[in-house]
């Protein structure tokens, strides 16, 4: 218990912190696409008034008819601001998704071909 009340802290005063635009979000749910729960963390910092850069890391897992699956995505974007509320976007994704049957002693993986 200790260590979730450190966790829930941690995260809050991490939350909290304000230095040069620099911004955490936390977000967790039912990801009605993938019909599993997930979560994800987002890295928001203003490098000046124009640029800006994030990063988002998310993991969802559903449990379907003796299949576990889990899904990792991290996400790079770089911003720049044209004029107010109209900016440009680019970055890039790496998905990785894993399924294991389950079983006795935790699984086997499945092949997806």
């Amino acid at each position: 218990m200790k260590k979730i009340i450190f966790f829930v802290t941690t995260l809050l005063s991490i939350y909290g912190v304000q230095a040069q635009g620099f911004g955490v979000g936390i977000s967790g749910g039912y990801l009605t696409e993938l019909e599993g729960f997930g979560g994800s963390v987002d890295l928001i910092s203003e490098i000046s008034e124009k640029w800006g850069v994030s990063a988002t890391f998310t993991y969802a897992v559903k449990d379907n008819g003796g299949i576990r699956s889990k899904w990792t995505a991290v996400d790079f974007n770089g911003r720049y601001k044209v004029i107010e509320e109209l900016y440009l976007l680019v970055g890039g994704e790496y998905l990785y998704v894993n399924r294991r049957q389950l079983g006795l002693g935790g699984g086997n993986p499945i092949s997806t071909e």
